[in-house]
């Protein structure tokens, strides 16, 4: 009778040790609200959380609203004008030098270091590679008004300008545009040109 009474006490004491180890073991899985697995009974992370990737910056036209994870994907609008152009433009003024007539010269595009939206053209109306603008990029099209023509600091050039207007358009590596600039010196030049992308 002993025996039986002990053998029970045993079972029903190794249930108990197995009903409470049981209950203390934590349920796993990923518990970031974030992943596209999230499991909201999981009450330890075991590190299989999954994620969207993609463009995260709201400012790129890839942007992907759902994308968690940044992939480097990310496309900006001023991408499309980046590289070396060659340009053919010709001043439209009637009463012009003939050297403004029938140009041909490169202009090199950069992304703006502080604006994704923003490009830098140096040599832009072929007024020299020390000279620079930075233009708004919108879609396909980029637009400078009333910008301050730049030079390196210390730099001084006679025909440091400041453009009165100008806008171009860009389809994949062909580019249109038109232009006005006043020089410091008082001379007005309107222009109209294309261009080729070459790298």
């Amino acid at each position: 009778m002993k025996t039986f009474r002990s053998n029970r006490f045993l079972s029903l004491f190794a249930l108990g040790l197995i009903l409470t180890a049981t209950s203390c073991q934590k349920k796993e899985g990923c518990n970031d609200p974030m992943a596209v697995n999230f499991d909201a009974e999981a009450e330890k992370d075991n590190g299989t959380c999954e994620y969207v990737h993609g463009c995260t910056d709201s400012k790129a036209i890839n942007f992907a609203s759902d994308a968690v994870k940044d992939d480097g994907t990310c496309r900006y609008a001023a991408d499309q004008f980046i590289g070396t152009w060659n340009v053919k433009d010709s001043i439209r003024d009637v009463f012009i030098e003939p050297m403004f007539h029938h140009r041909q010269y490169k202009i090199q595009i950069e992304r703006s270091m502080n604006d994704p939206d923003s490009i830098k053209i140096t040599n832009f109306a072929n007024l020299g590679d020390h000279i620079w603008v930075m233009a708004k990029v919108e879609n396909n099209t980029f637009i400078l008004d009333h910008v301050d023509g730049r030079a390196p600091a210390g730099h001084v050039h006679d025909r440091f300008f400041k453009y009165v207007d100008c806008s171009s358009e860009v389809t994949v590596d062909d580019m249109v545009f038109d232009f006005i600039y006043a020089e410091i010196k008082g001379d007005l030049r309107r222009g109209k040109g294309t261009a080729t992308r070459t790298l």
